[in-house]
């Protein structure tokens, strides 16, 4: 009874955040849509390794160039362990790389073409919250994810090739739209989400498994819904792959 009265009135606290949102035009934000791409950014990497749909749809080079990525990402810079709490300067997930916004156009401004980007990576992963937050263009999950894996990319320095790195974002993107769905609601909300299968070996749930990502769009306002899910193993804990098909980034 504990239990279900405490669900219903975390239900009730996110209907009337959102119809109150409805009721109260507010400015465009949709850093929910790139916090939870980012939050399930490795474990779709984990997930797009072992799907020989996906992968079939590379070239030859391209599949080295994925692999390369996904292997220098998961192996140097993520660190196993329980979720941390998300606060309004960090995510939950357990990596060197941190996400971070900027609302000032010079942050974006790089060598040597001089134009304003989308986002950057120096160290950390920035967004330029003037052009995700524009509200003459569109943007959301998909869009977060092929540039994740763009600037993700920079981790190999300069034995990336942007151009690879680029034609294997767009078909990360193309593929990840399977499981995207979009739903209205009701006038001026609507929910957005990517759902990607739970994958299991032996009977057993596997680390780095990308939870359900789910964003509430109300007029401009993005607002990231949480799920919880089996993700990350115990501090101190290995993982010990037992099927190397289903876990190519080990």
């Amino acid at each position: 009874m504990r239990v279900f009265r405490a669900m219903s009135i975390a239900l009730l606290s996110i209907f009337l955040t959102l119809f109150g949102a409805l009721a109260h035009g507010e400015p465009v934000d949709r850093r929910a849509f790139v916090s939870s791409a980012y939050e399930g950014f490795f474990g779709t990497l984990f997930i797009l390794s072992g799907s020989d749909t996906f992968l079939d749809q590379l070239t030859p080079n391209e599949r080295a160039e994925f692999f390369k990525v996904g292997n220098t990402i998961i192996q140097r810079f993520v660190r196993l362990g329980p979720p941390i709490e998300p606060g309004s300067d960090r995510t939950s997930m357990r990596t060197q790389i941190k996400l971070r916004f900027s609302d000032k156009s010079e942050d974006f401004i790089i060598a040597p073409d001089k134009t304003e980007r989308t986002a950057k990576m120096d160290g950390d992963i920035w967004f330029n919250l003037k052009m995700i937050n524009d509200p003459t263009t569109s943007f959301g999950l998909l869009d977060a994810m092929q540039i994740l894996f763009h600037e993700f990319g920079h981790v190999l320095g300069e034995k990336k090739n942007q151009a690879l790195v680029d034609q294997i974002a767009a078909k990360m993107r193309n593929y990840l739209g399977s499981f995207y769905k979009e739903h209205a609601i009701v006038p001026g909300l609507k929910v957005h989400t990517l759902v990607l299968p739970y994958v299991t070996v032996l009977k057993g749930p596997v680390d780095l498994q990308p939870e359900p990502m789910i964003v509430f769009d109300v007029r401009g306002q993005a607002k990231p819904a949480q799920v919880t899910g089996v993700q990350f193993l115990g501090v101190g804990e290995g993982f010990m792959p037992t099927d190397p098909a289903l876990h190519a980034f080990t």
